[in-house]
């Protein structure tokens, strides 16, 4: 919901290998809160498309939304599709308001 206040997102750590993008965030007395649809962005870089969605996933999980939500689909098909070679990736993953909201 528009307004709803977002904690966590300070804590996360912030690297070349993993950062957290605001979209759709503003600050409002103090507070971070959601202004609009697709709201955070988190990127991650790993050694393998796995590690890349576990960072990612994970910094998703730690933030305290409860209005928030993110798909938990993101990178399957490429996961499956992948041999076991190691290669650098990234992959995005972006968390939004409520299913079904707009404004």
């Amino acid at each position: 919901k528009k307004g709803t206040i977002i904690k966590g997102v300070k804590n996360l750590s912030s690297s070349s290998s993993q950062m957290c993008f605001h979209a759709g965030t503003k600050k409002e007395a103090n507070n971070l809160v959601a202004n609009s649809g697709r709201v955070l962005s988190f990127t991650a870089r790993g050694e393998t498309l796995a590690e890349a969605q576990s960072v990612a996933y994970k910094m998703a999980k730690s933030i305290d939304w409860k209005e928030g939500f993110y798909r938990t689909d993101i990178g399957w098909r490429a996961l499956s599709a992948l041999s076991s070679a190691n290669r650098n990736y990234r992959l995005q993953l972006s968390v939004s308001r409520e299913p079904g909201t707009r404004e």
